[in-house]
């Protein structure tokens, strides 16, 4: 692997980069909070949590998501309500 030098650029590509990802993570729990009422980090879905937050596996569709939140004990509230559920999962 080729020597990597730490200049300020890499520096300022590495502070934007984390500022980027910051706003993308409040804005996905906004929106597990929005279809689920909890976050994936909440019910410990491992898998949700490879991908979202350190990069590893498979990026996941919205399907994808909803069975693996069910894997974990949370449907979509809307999924709950059309049954006539409350809050809980």
């Amino acid at each position: 692997m080729a020597e990597v030098k730490l200049t300020t650029a890499l520096l300022r590509r590495a502070a934007r980069m984390a500022r980027q990802a910051s706003e993308t993570q409040r804005q996905l729990t906004k929106a597990f909070m929005g279809r689920y009422g909890v976050t994936y980090s909440e019910v410990d879905c491992d898998a949700l949590i490879d991908t979202l937050d350190y990069g590893q596996g498979v990026v996941p569709t919205l399907s994808d998501c909803d069975r693996y939140m069910e894997n974990s004990g949370v449907k979509p509230l809307s999924a709950r309500k059309a049954l006539g559920g409350g809050d809980e999962g």
